[in-house]
């Protein structure tokens, strides 16, 4: 624990006197509030550390932190009481820092994480994830970034344009991180990648298999060819929750009778997505609801992804990964197919060429990168939904969420 807080360290601080502290009566089980000091943490315990930090809470159990306030330079501090100086408030995410030194797996959102905004703050604050968003503009010939910060939202959510903007994003969060925390000893090495679906292809790039201007390349063909064969042959996609696996495959099984369906993504137990024609996805959503699903939804997208329908845009894809530079993984990527760990270009290849027309198997991915004593699972990029996957899938893990905005802020508690 001392190193744990030895790291919060980073930051300089100036607190008030010991008795100021002692005044707090805090509570070793209740969440924390002061908001005349506009203070929070989560259920933790008194450390006076060396009297340079008022009542700085840590918790018994390290994992449990979520974020922890503190007084730092120049500001007045209302009721601190005797020997009181000034210190302005700030935020330092003591879980994420200290997560950082452990082996760690670090997973990559899909799409459907994209949003209007998303990256702007990001582009303005770091110079590192600006040279990213400008490198994506020049290689697709259009400005992606402004796509990303101001929309339109249609536009946005198009698969040509979402797939590139949710990779861009991704990657200049991670190289945010490791512009701001490589000098300070946090290499941001992985022992293991994963990405959902498209993030897959965050992860190849962070694994050193593609280079980030062909990544970019690869998934807006990609979501070209989704889209073709979108159009050409319709489908859909429902999100199911609330049935466990052997009665979803019963209900698909039924389904098929009207149609092509199928699972596409096994999410999390008892979250599933189903994709396919339009009247065996219909058929799928009502026997769903017939056997007790708690929520039954039908996605907004016009694409059958990880399905049969998909297998016009599959071939063609398969060619351009079979002529694409690959490099051997600078470490294990958990497959989203097999759920499990490739190590040579050959396997990747294979797993790439199927990638649109077999399903995400993440519940599988996420208790493949436990099995290997890895439980610091960082989610980088926009939204946090696969850190709350992750939450439902395993209690094991310690998943931690670095979106872009988190990024922001993590810079600026370390640069106050």
């Amino acid at each position: 624990m001392q190193n744990a807080l030895q790291r919060v360290s980073i930051i300089q601080h100036i607190g008030t006197t010991q008795r100021a502290s002692a005044r707090l009566g805090i509570s070793d089980t209740e969440f924390i509030r002061w908001p005349w000091w506009g203070l929070y943490a989560t259920p933790g315990k008194r450390k006076n550390l060396d009297n340079h930090v008022p009542a700085l809470l840590y918790s018994a159990n390290f994992k449990a932190i979520t974020k922890i306030y503190f007084l730092v330079r120049h500001r007045p501090v209302k009721g601190a009481g005797h020997g009181r100086q000034t210190g302005t408030i700030g935020w330092c995410d003591v879980d994420i820092l200290s997560s950082l030194r452990e082996r760690v797996a670090l997973v990559f959102p899909g799409q459907g994480s994209q949003y209007v905004g998303m990256g702007k703050e990001l582009y303005e604050t770091s110079p590192a994830a600006r040279r990213v968003f400008d490198r994506a503009d020049v290689v697709l010939g259009f400005s992606l970034s402004q796509l990303c910060f101001v929309g339109p939202q249609a536009e946005l959510d198009d698969t040509y344009n979402a797939q590139p903007a949710i990779l861009t994003v991704s990657i200049a969060c991670l190289e945010a991180l490791k512009e701001k925390l490589g000098p300070l000893g946090y290499a941001l090495v992985p022992s293991l990648v994963a990405g959902h679906s498209l993030g897959e292809f965050t992860a190849l790039v962070v694994a050193g298999v593609l280079d980030f201007d062909d990544a970019l390349k690869l998934v807006r063909e990609r979501g070209r060819l989704m889209k073709e064969t979108g159009d050409a042959r319709p489908g859909g996609m429902a999100a199911v929750i609330g049935l466990d696996t052997p009665t979803i495959q019963q209900v698909v099984q039924e389904a098929q009778s009207a149609g092509v369906v199928t699972l596409a993504n096994d999410n999390s137990p008892g979250q599933t997505v189903l994709s396919g024609d339009i009247a065996a996805l219909q058929r799928a959503m009502e026997l769903a609801k017939q056997r007790g699903a708690r929520l039954v939804q039908r996605l907004a997208i016009s694409i059958a992804s990880h399905s049969p329908l998909m297998q016009q845009a599959s071939q063609s894809f398969a060619g351009l990964v079979s002529q694409s530079a690959f490099r051997p993984p600078q470490m294990p990527l958990i497959a989203n197919i097999s759920a499990r760990a490739l190590t040579t270009v050959d396997e990747l290849r294979v797993e790439l060429s199927e990638h649109l027309v077999r399903p995400v198997q993440w519940t599988r991915s996420v208790q493949t990168i436990t099995a290997q004593g890895i439980t610091t699972i960082i989610e980088i990029g926009p939204k946090q939904v696969l850190t709350s996957l992750v939450k439902r899938i395993t209690p094991d893990a310690n998943p931690v969420s670095l979106t872009d905005a988190d990024v922001v802020k993590l810079i600026a508690s370390l640069e106050a």
